[in-house]
């Protein structure tokens, strides 16, 4: 809820609407713009407008019992004109403006975050901003409980394929290439130029056309991600030193017309900001518009890689979760909406925030789209619920229920994706938007599209294959871990370029040694990524290259079966002396094998699959040391998407989830126990999930066992528990209870139901209708 945008006389009726649909927390952006319309008057009593009485919206919070989040910037972005920098800023202080390669600024205004002057007067702004937040942070008896610092940072570079180049932006690199190399003859030699100082250097731009521009451009990329981290690194600095004591974070941006796999090179550039600063959270996006079985294993994918680039620190928390759309031409429906917030719980948040939960009203002459800001939310302007807002509600009542217990649990797994941020340090060289290669790394003599393997054989490759079948995986940071971190996992799947530095080049080495078992594909390094010769893990493993075919038949044959599959255009073919091949070309040239090294072993494949033919699932399978990483719980229909939560101490939950346009059955099968336990199915309803718990305790005596129904309330008494029990009307409901009582009766709807009891567990049988029931267990004295 953006109180800005929405008129103060109604604030008080969208809070209580929130803390009726369950939400415990309000978050807003506090525009700098709007607050300080004229230079060195900032105000927040409301003396600007009404709705800008942010002093007065901060005690509201806190008489309603909502905690409070605030990202007071500088930038907040949020839609806004001018991205919440005042419009003063840009008329007095044009210099601080970010320009182009042709040093013009850039058409949609953005500052210099280097320049002296943009510095100076954030801190300013800070100077008024942040007493008002100290003095009502938690730890003062106020509503703040978290606040972010700044917001997106990199994403006008990141969408405009380019970066800064501006004079005070060119000093800074300049500086850091002082910093990385120490001597320009060193600089010199490792781009073959002739520079006599660093001030003589500019910023790549244009076309890849030599090896020195390929390390230029490695260069740029590398200091936008030093330079973003010491750029809030310093707000944080600055913000701990007015007192505000609260946690902090910082958002992560990706999704790009409802597909996440961009969201990997967001994440890199705050590579340096996760390794230097570990306490900041790194909150992400998640905007799928429509979830559907294209898109469903992305969101799993970003919250594995963002938990691995934090080295497995930190909640995962949504700091942008849809709940609305910010463009007229996507429908929000709310069912797929129910369906993807019951995937964010099955995919380990633990935290999220509804954007936008309110609609809004654009200040007069701020708005960028138009007067409206977001649409088809749970509440409109005015505070009327939407289509959506009772889905809300219901999550609401299962997060009341379960959430403490759903924080606690955790998937396993006993596999990991491997995570290599420097192959994401791209958003110049692979232009978001243009789908223009600036660098084919040719001048490097490589021959893999980075791209290609990041997106298609990784993310929408193994990635989404995996998660098809259903199998439990992690990820790891390999620039950000340790072994023993390494070691939970049996197998590692590494989706690897010519190129990967020589110290994460031995860490996967020596996690082999260790008995790990390491799947490389579609080549081994031989570089690093400085472009000089680099080939520890190839060399440790024993394996070289023979030949590398780019138009070649995309055809190989596995060699235990002689099935053909089809495969990327690219094939090497290797040579390992004692090594077992598993797959080789038509012309019988071993193109996968696989090697022990001390305790652990490596499949290498020569090659990758993109997810086109039946056959592409299975050929991953065969590279795997086993083929089912799945958990204790098992659907009998693949189609059907299902996770798993266990708790630290016992139980869990059971997520199972329907992507398709067509309603799906099945039955799950638990501790020798199967569900529905007579001729009946689960029935789930298209795009529509169920979120089930198991060993549930509902008192010290009585514990739930299993239930094919979502429990939306528990209420106990001496003598009674009640449970809400909902599930869709084909579903057979059952629930099974272990209990040293007697139970007298159990009643749904106030009608006696049929039960069994056993000197084991009791099991509950009924049926379900459209909306939750009161299923009502009596116990005898």
């Amino acid at each position: 809820m953006h109180y800005f945008r929405i008129d103060a006389d109604l604030w008080s009726k969208h809070l209580e609407l929130m803390k009726k649909a369950g939400l415990n927390t309000v978050s807003s952006y506090v525009p700098w713009s709007l607050h300080e319309q004229i230079e060195g008057k900032a105000d927040f009593q409301g003396k600007y407008a009404p709705n800008l009485n942010l002093e007065h919206f901060i005690n509201l919070c806190k008489e309603m019992g909502l905690n409070l989040i605030l990202k007071p910037g500088p930038y907040i972005l949020a839609e806004l004109a001018m991205h919440g920098i005042p419009r003063w800023f840009f008329k007095n202080y044009a210099n601080a403006l970010a320009c182009d390669a042709n040093g013009k600024p850039y058409p949609i205004k953005y500052t210099c975050l280097t320049h002296p002057d943009y510095k100076r007067k954030a801190m300013q702004w800070y100077d008024t901003v942040m007493p008002l937040i100290a003095v009502n942070q938690a730890s003062n008896g106020g509503p703040i409980i978290m606040m972010q610092v700044c917001n997106e940072v990199g994403l006008f570079q990141w969408l405009s394929g380019c970066g800064d180049y501006s004079p005070a932006s060119i000093r800074a690199y300049q500086n850091y290439l002082h910093t990385v190399y120490g001597n320009i003859s060193i600089l010199n030699k490792h781009y073959g130029t002739d520079y006599t100082d660093f001030n003589q250097i500019n910023a790549p731009s244009g076309k890849v056309a030599s090896r020195a521009d390929h390390l230029a451009y490695h260069d740029w990329e590398s200091f936008h991600r030093n330079f973003y981290a010491e750029y809030i690194g310093w707000l944080i600095q600055e913000i701990r030193q007015r007192k505000v004591d609260v946690p902090l974070f910082h958002n992560v941006p990706g999704w790009v017309f409802g597909r996440g796999k961009n969201t990997p090179v967001c994440l890199s550039m705050y590579h340096e900001l996760s390794r230097l600063y570990p306490d900041i959270l790194l909150g992400i996006d998640h905007i799928p518009e429509n979830p559907s079985y294209r898109n469903f294993h992305d969101d799993r994918i970003i919250n594995a890689f963002t938990k691995a680039a934090q080295g497995n620190r930190g909640p995962i928390y949504i700091a942008e979760l849809q709940a609305g759309t910010r463009e007229a031409n996507v429908r929000v429906y709310p069912n797929e909406m129910e369906l993807f917030y019951k995937a964010c719980l099955a995919n380990g948040v633990v935290a999220m925030n509804y954007y936008m939960f309110s609609q809004g009203q654009n200040p007069p002459g701020w708005g960028i789209y138009d007067s409206l800001f977001y649409l088809q939310t749970p509440l409109n302007v005015q505070g009327e619920p939407g289509d959506s807002y009772h889905v809300i509600q219901y999550l609401g009542k299962l997060i009341e229920t379960h959430g403490k217990r759903l924080c606690d649990s955790r998937s396993k797994a006993l596999q990991a994706l491997a995570f290599y941020p420097p192959y994401y340090y791209r958003e110049f060289t692979h232009p978001l938007f243009t789908g223009e290669s600036i660098d084919d790394r040719s001048h490097i003599q490589c021959r893999l599209d980075t791209r290609m393997v990041t997106d298609e054989l990784l993310f929408d490759g193994v990635g989404k294959l995996l998660a098809m079948d259903n199998q439990e995986y992690d990820a790891v940071d390999i620039t950000n871990t340790n072994k023993e971190q390494l070691d939970c996992y049996k197998q590692i799947w590494v989706a690897s370029t010519e190129q990967m530095d020589a110290e994460s080049q031995q860490l996967l080495l020596d996690y082999v040694h260790r008995g790990g078992h390491l799947i490389c594909f579609p080549t081994l390094p031989k570089l690093d990524l400085n472009a000089e010769p680099c080939a520890i893990l190839a060399k440790g493993l024993g394996v070289s290259t023979d030949r590398v075919f780019d138009d070649f038949d995309t055809m190989i044959q596995w060699a235990e079966t002689g099935d053909e599959i089809h495969t990327i255009n690219y094939i090497e073919t290797f040579k390992a002396e004692n090594a077992h091949v598993i797959a080789h070309t038509r012309n019988k040239k071993p193109c996968s094998v696989k090697v022990n090294f001390g305790k652990g072993s490596a499949v290498v494949l020569g090659t990758g699959f993109v997810y086109q033919a039946a056959a592409h699932k299975k050929a991953w399978q065969k590279l795997s040391i086993d083929e089912n990483f799945r958990g204790p719980v098992i659907c009998n229909n693949p189609l059907i998407i299902t996770r798993l939560r266990l708790h630290e101490q016992e139980g869990g939950y059971f997520f199972m989830l329907n992507y398709h346009n067509q309603p799906l059955q099945g039955k799950i099968t638990f501790q020798n126990y199967t569900l529905p336990d007579n001729d009946g199915q689960f029935y789930l309803p298209p795009s529509s999930g169920l979120v089930l718990p198991f060993n549930l305790p509902l008192s010290g005596d009585c514990t739930l066992v299993n239930t094919t129904s979502e429990i939306s309330n528990i209420q106990k008494s001496s003598k009674s528990t009640a449970i809400k029990v909902a599930g869709h009307k084909k579903t057979p409901g059952q629930t099974t209870l272990r209990t040293d009582r007697i139970i007298k009766n159990v009643t749904l709807r106030d009608k006696p139901v049929l039960f069994r009891q056993t000197e084991e567990n009791t099991i509950i049988y009924y049926t379900h209708s459209y909306k939750p029931d009161t299923l009502r267990i009596d116990f005898s004295e």
